[in-house]
């Protein structure tokens, strides 16, 4: 295939991880906190039927790369996506999109401070930049939420959706480091077995997950209208974020990393957060304010300059590397 199919096909993956964002937002009768947990059940289970083909690969996993496994499967997985699920709820679309959008930045502060290639590929000063882009950006949003709302009335529940967006920002990115940094030293376990291994972790975490939920939520359903209804858009949901975009999507993206540049995949994660913002916008039946077109550009911007001026530090460092 050539490269033009496997970036396109990156754009579909990202568009579909945008709709990710979407079934809670979508979902308003239905507790967030269900849609998580359905959601890592359905992986789980497909997960459970794949290892049934890759047991003995399995079976050679130590104690110690199961202890990641299932620890990773909460950071970037069932945690992760319970906070953005109640990070939609609570502070809408907009807000976690955004701020999930800040992913490539903190990535490279955290390489920059904890990797290995904080040896000078670039300087943390060309960052200083981005941020601040991406931190004006921020208060724009919250400007746009809380417009002519006087302090002691202010939206408490944007704020509490603010809080659970940068909770999913945090693991995503202690995951995202320390995942890489395990596959870096682990080389004998593949792709496919480490992917199967996290999924089966997903599994039982969200069995004990749906176990508490259950004794201690008052309700799954927000609203009594239709119960029958309800159900079905549940389940519809939860086999549309367990297959297509927990299982299905991670194959094609494990193609398109295979395929194409690293120069070029960065880039791409900008339209997931494209994407979810369309589709909010969209649900809502309205165009974004001129605070919100404001907020966007910033945060997107901040995110785009940061790829630019840490890959020209990369291209510097290659030539030096190469000679050496």
């Amino acid at each position: 295939m050539p490269v033009w199919f496997y970036i396109f096909l990156g754009l579909v993956v990202n568009c579909l991880w945008g709709a990710a964002f979407l079934v809670p937002y979508y979902l308003t009768d239905i507790n967030p906190v269900a849609i998580a947990i359905g959601r890592y059940l359905i992986y789980g289970l497909v997960s459970l039927f794949l290892a049934l083909f890759m047991i003995k690969k399995l079976r050679l996993l130590t104690y110690e790369q199961w202890r990641y496994a299932f620890l990773f499967a909460f950071l970037g997985n069932v945690g992760y996506y319970l906070c953005i699920a109640l990070s939609v709820h609570y502070g809408g679309i907009t807000t976690t999109a955004l701020i999930e959008s800040i992913l490539p930045i903190t990535m490279m502060i955290t390489g920059y401070f904890f990797g290995q290639d904080g040896d000078g590929e670039f300087g943390f000063q060309v960052l200083l930049l981005p941020i601040a882009m991406v931190l004006i950006g921020i208060v724009m949003l919250n400007q746009s939420h809380n417009a002519g709302v006087e302090f002691t009335e202010v939206n408490y529940s944007w704020y509490l959706g603010l809080f659970f967006s940068i909770s999913a920002l945090l693991l995503w990115t202690w995951y995202g480091f320390s995942n890489a940094k395990f596959l870096k030293k682990n080389p004998s376990v593949t792709s496919s077995t480490w992917s199967v291994a996290i999924g089966v972790g997903c599994f039982f975490q969200a069995i004990l997950g749906l176990g508490v939920f259950l004794m201690t939520a008052e309700n799954v359903f927000l609203s009594t209208d239709n119960i029958s209804v309800s159900i079905m858009r549940l389940v519809i949901g939860c086999l549309f974020l367990g297959v297509i975009v927990s299982w299905l999507v991670t194959v094609w993206w494990n193609q398109v990393s295979r395929y194409i540049p690293m120069m070029i995949i960065g880039p791409l994660f900008v339209f997931e957060t494209l994407s979810s913002l369309v589709y909010g916008y969209i649900v809502d039946q309205r165009l974004p304010e001129s605070s919100e077109v404001m907020a966007v550009l910033l945060i997107i911007g901040g995110v785009a300059l940061s790829m630019v001026v840490t890959s020209k530090g990369l291209r510097k460092a290659t030539p030096a590397l190469q000679e050496s």
